[in-house]
């Protein structure tokens, strides 16, 4: 692209730093009417606006998408779904063709994922350019801005491989150098390449920092929206980067993966990596049809009923939280069921069965089927009440099934995400229960700290909420507080069950068993905020294990790997394309699945047991009635 017309598209351009090059910019730069900014000036705003892709910016157009009213990659991998309503069970017909006929993804959002690590990251290579004309003391003052641009390209290459295994890599990002038509990379060598520039990075950006004036570092502190300028930080989260790509490259070239894994794990993030999102998320209310990432889970609301894969993992005893024993992030990522203000005790959790058949007796109707006890839900509701969105918080509140927690997610302010100490503690529990190298600490002590430390996560994210601002919605008072923004369990109570989990763990008979509870506690953590990190692992580890889906008597069991590429590819860079239309599919596995996970389904053989809604014995006769 031009340089003239590149800067004059500029949204976000930084401040002066400090050395100029004005004999070549008078020759580049005609027009003295207007500022013609130096590359000093340039540089760290092209790095900032390469942290303001949707990468890390939650995105409302592609979460509407990439949820797919219920067809996309959340509901196959069930981390939220549709509701079992008999009306819809028509939705589910074709739910297991993965041929390109069939619900998932025939044309949707997640495709488009191909394109952005091309033309959402074009800026890593303007800052390759422009760096490469600098020497000297110009060089110095800007270079971190290009390796931090790099840690960044590195993260999103290994993400885009992840949804659709070999892609264009060594020839592509090439700035102004005119390589339109790049050809493929074999996903194996992508990994390789960019692990190997990670380990560089690790080294290189301290080494950049030290050369930096005082006041380029400010600049840098300014710029960098993410870090605010720790270089460290920058390391620490390319580590951590190389420890999740190193983890999922092991099943199939071990000694490579330990190399990286071993020096990673040397320096990881010591805090979660979280930053205030530069697109507030205005709720869907008050926003009158703007926000970014909540608004699309207020319209997909339907479609954001958890799971017992998940609800059932936190929830163990009958449908009654109990503090202590049941999963203290429950309260904050999950909205209870039946919930009364009339009798605020009342705060259960149910979650969906995939064996929607067995639960379409139990949707609403005006007197509830033979058998089923019938619940007061309070003046003119029904037997079982439903509500598509959310816009009586109070009849929310009252729904059959759990959805995410409407306070935490749907009126929060979800922050942009790099990393978590939780997400770097499940890896690490896998690294030490298969071997893989020496982590100071047993399996389950990972374990134990990745509950906690997930806990801290959910309730500050739950603590961000603005509901009790929201036009329309009820006054902020103790029974929504309860319900939807709990006071934080004590330290004690965290720690109890984090220790049950550690003794579940080390009770686990085999290195499958220690995953599946590994896999678990991922579902929990990662939730819907990183459904792609989710569905990369349960492809690469068949853990944990979900549901068939059973719809009108026919079981639907596929497995989708992979996201084709986007049609654009064969239209226009059809030579190349070609190398790799074979695999151009729903079904051709990653290339780090292991083989001997290959034919491995991801299903259980049984459905999970359908709480509180089939005739069951109170187990608590004595307790009041909502």
């Amino acid at each position: 692209m031009n340089k003239k017309i590149f800067f004059l598209m500029m949204s976000f351009v930084a401040g002066s730093l400090f050395i100029s090059c004005e004999d070549r910019l008078a020759r580049e730069f005609q027009n003295p009417e207007k500022h013609n900014p130096r590359p000093e000036e340039i540089i760290p705003g092209m790095l900032t606006q390469m942290l303001n892709t949707r990468y890390f910016v939650q995105d409302y157009g592609e979460w509407w998408w990439t949820d797919g009213g219920g067809f996309g990659i959340p509901a196959y991998s069930q981390i939220s779904v549709r509701r079992p309503h008999p009306s819809e069970a028509g939705y589910w017909s074709e739910w297991s063709k993965l041929d390109g006929s069939g619900e998932f993804y025939t044309d949707m959002e997640p495709c488009n994922r191909f394109n952005y690590f091309y033309t959402n990251l074009r800026n890593w290579g303007l800052i390759r350019d422009e760096v490469e004309t600098l020497s000297g003391n110009e060089l110095a003052e800007n270079e971190i801005f290009f390796l931090a641009a790099t840690v960044i390209k590195c993260s999103i290459g290994l993400h885009t491989v992840d949804l659709f295994n070999d892609i264009p890599y060594s020839e592509a990002s090439q700035g102004t150098k005119g390589i339109f038509f790049p050809k493929y990379d074999k996903a194996k060598d992508v990994y390789t390449t960019i692990l190997d520039e990670l380990a560089d990075l690790a080294v290189s950006i301290p080494q950049a920092y030290g050369k930096m004036s005082q006041r380029a570092k400010e600049s840098f502190a300014k710029q960098d929206i993410a870090f605010g300028g720790d270089a460290q930080k920058w390391v620490q989260y390319a580590n951590s980067v190389r420890l999740r790509h190193a983890v999922r490259m092991s099943g199939v070239d071990a000694d490579f993966a330990k190399k990286h894994i071993s020096s990673a794990i040397q320096d990881l993030p010591k805090t979660d990596f979280l930053w205030a999102n530069t697109q507030r998320n205005e709720n869907r209310l008050s926003a009158g049809g703007g926000g970014i990432y909540c608004r699309a889970i207020y319209e997909r609301a339907y479609s954001t009923l958890i799971p017992n894969i998940i609800i059932q993992r936190m929830n163990y005893g009958d449908l009654d939280y109990v503090e202590g024993e049941d999963d203290p992030r429950l309260p904050v990522i999950a909205c209870p069921t039946r919930y009364s203000a009339d009798f605020p005790g009342n705060y259960q959790f149910t979650g969906v069965s995939m064996d929607f058949d067995a639960q379409f007796p139990y949707w609403p109707t005006n007197t509830p089927p033979a058998g089923v006890p019938f619940i007061d839900n309070g003046p003119g509701l029904t037997f079982r009440t439903f509500v598509n969105y959310p816009t009586d918080i109070i009849l929310w509140l009252r729904s059959c099934y759990s959805q995410y927690n409407v306070a935490t997610f749907t009126f929060g302010n979800i922050p942009s995400y790099m990393n978590s100490l939780a997400e770097n503690d499940l890896f690490l529990a896998e690294i030490a229960a298969k071997g893989l190298t020496s982590t100071g600490k047993s399996a389950g002590d990972h374990i134990r700290d990745a509950v906690i430390h997930s806990t801290d996560f959910w309730y500050y994210i739950n603590s961000l909420t603005n509901i009790w601002q929201t036009p329309g919605m009820p006054d902020k008072n103790d029974f929504l507080e309860k319900a939807l923004q709990p006071k934080k369990p004590s330290n004690a109570v965290i720690e109890q069950f984090a220790n049950k989990i550690k003794a579940e763990f080390e009770a686990a008979s085999g290195i499958e068993d220690k995953m599946e509870i590994i896999m678990q506690q991922k579902y929990i953590h990662h939730n819907i905020l990183n459904v792609y990190e989710l569905w990369a692992e349960l492809r690469r580890t068949r853990h944990p294990k979900i549901e068939k889906f059973k719809v009108n008597d026919i079981i639907n069991d596929p497995i989708p790997e992979r996201i084709k590429y986007h049609s654009s590819e064969m239209q226009t860079n059809y030579d190349n394309y070609s190398e790799v239309d074979s695999q151009d599919n729903f079904t051709s596995p990653i290339f780090w699945v292991p083989e001997n996970k290959r034919n491995e389904s991801i299903y259980r053989n049984d459905f999970l047991p359908l709480k509180g809604f089939l005739p069951l014995p109170d187990p608590n006769p004595n307790r009041p009635t909502p």
